[in-house]
């Protein structure tokens, strides 16, 4: 598997599967972020996410809608 680490900012990304590998069905990324951390307000306009919290507590925000989510708690898609 591949990984790829930010110095700057501690996030890790583990590709679990990429497109190649699986004929364009999916990506499967396992991404792990510090405190505070995260991505800007974006969009994609030719694929959706979903998010599945292994650990801790993530804020995901659609639109002017903002979730947090924990393992127990998962959202449905985004």
């Amino acid at each position: 598997m591949d990984r790829i680490v930010n110095p700057v900012i501690g996030e890790e990304v583990t590709f679990l599967a990429t497109s190649k590998q699986s004929n364009g069905v999916v990506t499967l990324l396992e991404v792990t972020i510090g405190p505070k951390g995260g991505n800007p307000l974006h969009y994609h306009k030719r694929f959706s996410e979903t998010f599945s919290v292994l650990e801790g507590e993530l804020s995901i925000q659609v639109g002017k809608r903002k979730r947090n989510s924990s393992r127990e708690k998962l959202p449905q898609r985004h």
